[in-house]
């Protein structure tokens, strides 16, 4: 969940996390210091928070990676 990163309605740090959109499922990395996030797939407005955090990462080159392996892990199963 992302309530973790957030007390009070404040951001402690600046998190990169993978999260699902719910209208396609694709995985994507967000910035935790935003509410809500656009799909790049979809075009779907959602709030992030209650979202299941797939994954994380300390900056966006990482989390691109992290996202990259769920793909692929995905697609594996196909």
């Amino acid at each position: 969940m992302i309530q973790s990163s957030l007390v009070g309605g404040l951001v402690l740090d600046k998190q990169f996390l993978i999260v699902e959109c719910p209208r396609c499922s694709t995985a994507q990395v967000v910035d935790s210091r935003f509410k809500t996030r656009t799909c790049a797939n979809c075009g779907k407005r959602f709030e992030l928070l209650g979202r299941r955090v797939l994954g994380r990462g300390k900056n966006a080159r990482e989390a691109r990676e992290v996202v990259a392996g769920i793909k692929a892990r995905l697609a594996g199963r196909n």
